[in-house]
């Protein structure tokens, strides 16, 4: 580019008074062109998603998203942290009361307050704690309105036909898997339900299919994308349950 404009110097400088003049007058169009362009380009926005969940954007419909996302088994870990209050609750007594083993607890835990959910204070044991963001999120009611959260997705959603069927025992489904998988590495996530049903995933991506397990992989930082799960009874009850997963970098 230097060496043209080398060149085009001295070719300017012996030009008449008249082409020296039309070729001023057309770097000033071609300058006030630009700025015009400028000017009038409209300023980039950054527009979020509505429907980004917590704690991406902290605001009380994202996290009333995430909590209806969240498992039953995880909803009742919640609930039970909730119930303790600000001292917490120990890993083993959190084992004891949801049923599940301490390894589990531990799992389920990690994965909550990878979400901002809830804090974990190692003291003589793991104690869990609400996360101080849900509570300033919240205000001074914070229990009550979780409380309330909480129960609303207490309750599977299951679908029944119009005709008269058994409801003693209702149908539960949960999907056991993390919530972020690292970009290029498969995660593997498990359909947990009691009784001989049918079911069958549901997801955008293409998935490989082990039986009740499903691998996942993501192919690039902040994708998200929904893994569905829908069980159904031989009597035509249905039910189905979903997780988002999120895509991060590798550490």
């Amino acid at each position: 580019m230097l060496e043209s404009l080398q060149k085009l110097v001295p070719l300017l400088v012996g030009l008449s008074v008249v082409p020296k003049l039309l070729f001023s007058l057309a770097l000033v169009l071609l300058t006030a062109f630009l700025l015009a362009v400028i000017w009038t380009s409209p300023p980039a926005t950054t527009t979020t998603a509505s429907n980004n969940l917590w704690p991406q954007e902290k605001t009380f419909n994202a996290l009333r998203r995430l909590i209806d996302r969240t498992s039953v088994t995880n909803r009742r870990v919640l609930a039970l942290i909730l119930e303790a209050g600000r001292g917490g609750i120990y890993a083993g007594d959190l084992a004891k009361q949801v049923a599940i083993t301490r390894d589990e607890v531990v799992y389920r835990t990690k994965e909550l307050a990878s979400l901002d959910l809830i804090e974990i204070v190692e003291l003589t044991d793991k104690n869990y704690r609400i996360g101080e963001n849900v509570r300033e999120l919240l205000g001074p009611s914070d229990k009550r309105v979780l409380e309330a959260l909480l129960q609303s997705e207490e309750e599977p959603r299951v679908n029944q036909p119009s005709s008269s069927l058994p409801s003693s025992k209702q149908l539960v489904a949960e999907i056991v898997g993390p919530s972020t998988v690292v970009v290029g590495k498969r995660a593997i996530y498990r359909a947990e339900f009691e009784g001989d049903l049918e079911f069958e995933w549901h997801y955008t991506q293409p998935v490989k299919l082990t039986d009740r397990n499903v691998f996942v992989e993501l192919g690039y930082p902040g994708q998200t994308e929904t893994l569905t799960l829908r069980v159904k009874s031989r009597d035509g009850r249905t039910y189905s349950t979903s997780k988002m997963i999120t895509a991060v970098a590798s550490p």
